[in-house]
């Protein structure tokens, strides 16, 4: 038989999502390309298997992502983006095709009902691979090869070992170990598609099906509506290996008896109160989905723990941010059938793609190198598409520098990615099911640090990390007091360590901001507020080391309590205020954040007020447009307006939102609605309770939205609030014993009664 001969720089194994991004980075890496798949289409479980939803952050995936979820929508194929949505819908009709013209474009040698049926190796090598095609075999050579197969068939049949299943997961007890020789792989689910008759229809139960009775019989069910007249069914299947031949046929075999089983449960029980007695089946999927087939072993392993506290690597290439969806592998009922955990965007490591064993193979998709439990996440479309156009890249790096594919160099690959719209941040992935994203925390324990605390600032930082600062010691104005930090790091917070001290005078007031990679932390000391002097300190590292303070100019106090803004210019705007034994005013102040310059001032007064406004919340509506929310002594906050980027500013006046006179603080959320964090007593020198959020939708004019962080006896005051991909995250002081972090996702929000 003659055996035809390809030669490319790579090639790509498996059509699925992972394999049609792999090719693309690869041919937009400049490299020759071949892509072979067993289907008659590209799209793998996306199409052939029907999981027709694109799960996890579909607003950021990259550019290559963003060209065809835009040709799906010129098509009608692709529902529109909703962060608060598990999945986004699309039409695996569509999604095939716009795959397939996509590929095409890029130069990639698509190859279709085409099947790997042997690895050459050598030398620690890869030498080629045996594809069967229709017209006979085929022996590929190529430079760099990457599994895209789903359940590692290329890794297997290179004599390389690979992970299958885990420990089965309960809740309240350790995980254990199934009773079979190989632990249980997570299950697989058939779709079928069932289409309303508009009659009855003559329900049929073949001989071999199982019979069901009541809903808490059957396998775990889920039915999506389509248009009017048409549902799909996802039915749960157990107990099978999709990377063994036997196995897998009985599956197959078994998940259609399943079909013709719930197709007649559904026109005969119903399902969840409803009845499909009008509803024919109508098509039954070609091959069911598979959650979890073989996983490599990688040069590092992503770990259950990675995914659930939103770990961060120096070789990241990828960002998961689906939650762990544990479907138990051995129980096919739903009820109590997994675990589902919101977990943060987590970073996936280029080592996990990285096949121990072979120099020049790479693998993306279900099969990467994971744990278990953490493939339930890192295995869903978007994050595939990423760990595929990153195994492009990077082979792409390898084929056309000839060396080991674990030894590309991660900063080119890396700017690779980032150029071609592939963010790496964490802080950009929050949106995802955001209104899930609650967080409450302490940044330190109880009394086990301070015994006084106060006035805490904070800023999220581009990798996710958030830095918070305060002032700690004694009691407030004591010598002691000094300027503490933490950061939120993969989950957990930082123990505080002092980042300013001054002997014999107390510190006051820190405040954060961040510009381009650098990080600012302003803050002020004195014996009294009237003798407060301002200091600098820079972090380049994320707030891990800090440079030596130094003053600023003379006339300037810098933010003296909130974050100071970027504006469109690219100054910065900070509200400064000045306290006097007769008055208290407010300072606008605008400085060059690359320069270090200090270029005006202007102060504010409220006439004909015993004392007046401090510690200004600016925002900017649009550019040159700035605005100021003020403490004031008068029970009301105070509003000011510029038309000229703070250089001149409207006489203040009351608004209608109560103050205690204590502090406040506002934040611009992405979708240009406000967010302002305080005290709603109005009364001067009120309660510090409660603290709540109020949110507005006209530029501060009025705040129909709420919700209350704390409405217990105690203080609950000073706070600080920024905007993030999930809604706002804010500290406080709480109840002058710790700072409490926490995170409000918009849909949290409800109207005021």
């Amino acid at each position: 038989m003659i055996v035809e001969t390809v030669n490319v720089d790579v090639a790509v194994i498996g059509g699925g999502i992972a394999g049609v991004f792999a090719a693309t980075g690869a041919a937009r890496g400049g490299q020759r390309v071949l892509l072979a798949e067993r289907q008659s289409t590209l799209g793998g479980n996306a199409t052939s298997g029907g999981v027709s939803g694109f799960c996890g952050d579909t607003a950021h995936v990259n550019a290559f992502w963003e060209e065809l979820m835009g040709k799906m929508t010129a098509l009608d194929g692709l529902a529109p983006l909703n962060p608060d949505a598990d999945a986004r819908a699309f039409d695996p009709v569509v999604a095939e095709f716009v795959f397939q013209e996509a590929v095409l474009a890029e130069g990639v040698d698509l190859l279709l009902h085409t099947r790997l049926c042997e690895v050459r190796t050598a030398n620690g090598k890869i030498k080629s691979v045996m594809l069967a095609g229709k017209s006979g075999p085929l022996e590929v050579f190529a430079s760099v090869f990457i599994d895209c197969t789903g359940d590692a068939d290329l890794i297997r049949l290179a004599g390389l070992p690979v992970l299958k299943g885990g420990p089965v997961y309960r809740p309240g007890s350790p995980p254990t170990l199934a009773a079979e020789a190989t632990p249980m792989q997570l299950p697989m689910s058939l779709h079928i598609n069932m289409t309303d008759t508009g009659r009855a229809v003559t329900p049929h139960l073949p001989a071999n099906c199982p019979r069901y009775e009541n809903d808490a019989e059957i396998p775990m069910t889920t039915v999506y509506r389509l248009g009017t007249n048409h549902i799909r069914v996802k039915i749960k299947i157990i107990h099978g290996d999709s990377t063994d031949t036997r196995s897998f046929s009985d599956v197959e075999i078994r998940s259609r008896r399943e079909a013709m089983a719930m197709a007649w449960y559904l026109q005969t029980r119903g399902y969840g109160g409803t009845t499909y007695d009008t509803y024919r089946l109508t098509s039954i999927q070609p091959v069911v989905g598979i959650r979890e087939g073989a996983r490599a072993v990688g040069e590092t392993v992503l770990t259950d723990d990675d995914v659930r506290r939103g770990a961060h690597c120096d070789d990241a290439v990828a960002v998961g941010s689906y939650h762990v969806d544990y479907h138990w592998p051995d129980v096919a009922p739903r009820a109590g059938t997994g675990l589902t955990a919101m977990v943060p965007p987590y970073q996936i490591p280029w080592r996990c793609l990285c096949v121990q064993g072979m120099a020049n193979l790479l693998t993306a998709g279900r099969s990467i190198s994971t744990e278990h439990r953490a493939i339930s996440s890192a295995r869903v479309m978007t994050t595939c598409a990423q760990t595929g156009f990153a195994a492009g890249a990077g082979a792409a790096l390898a084929a056309g520098n000839t060396r080991s594919v674990r030894n590309v160099d991660l900063p080119t690959l890396q700017r690779m990615l980032c150029d071609a719209g592939q963010s790496l941040e964490l802080a950009d992935y929050g949106g995802y099911l955001r209104n899930e994203r609650k967080k409450t925390m302490f940044v330190f324990e109880q009394d086990r640090f301070f015994a006084s605390c106060h006035a805490s600032t904070l800023v999220e930082l581009p990798s996710g990390d958030v830095v918070a600062a305060w002032f700690a010691g004694t009691k407030e104005s004591a010598d002691d007091v000094d300027i503490w930090s933490a950061i939120l790091h993969d989950g957990e917070w930082t123990e505080p360590r002092k980042v300013a001290e001054l002997e014999g005078a107390p510190l006051w007031n820190p405040v954060l901001c961040l510009h381009d990679d650098t990080l600012f932390l302003f803050y002020r000391f004195g014996r009294k507020i009237i003798h407060w002097e301002s200091m600098l300190t820079t972090s380049a590292d994320g707030g891990r080391t800090w440079s030596e303070p130094a003053p600023l100019p003379s006339g300037f106090l810098g933010p003296i309590k909130n974050k100071p803004i970027r504006m469109s210019g690219g100054l910065w705007l900070c509200g400064s205020s000045v306290e006097t034994e007769t008055e208290w005013f407010c300072r606008m102040e605008l400085f060059d954040g690359g320069t270090r310059e200090w270029i005006h001032a202007v102060d504010i007064k409220v006439p004909d007020c015993l004392r007046g406004i401090i510690q200004p919340a600016v925002w900017e509506s649009a550019p040159g447009q700035v605005h100021a929310l003020m403490r004031s002594t008068l029970g009301h906050v105070i509003r000011a307006d510029s038309a000229d980027g703070g250089r001149t500013w409207s006489t203040p006046v009351a608004t209608d939102i109560p103050n205690n006179n204590s502090g406040i603080d506002i934040a611009k959320l992405r979708d240009s609605s406000l967010v302002l964090c305080l005290n709603p007593v109005a009364k001067d020198w009120g309660a510090r309770t409660p603290l709540a959020l109020w949110r507005s939708f006209d530029n501060g004019q009025t705040w129909p939205e709420t919700f209350v962080l704390e409405d217990e006896p105690g203080e609950y005051s000073y706070p600080a609030v920024i905007a993030t991909s999930v809604g706002v995250a804010t500290v406080y002081t709480h109840k002058r014993k710790q700072i409490r972090y926490r995170v409000i996702p918009i849909e949290a929000f409800t109207k005021k009664p």
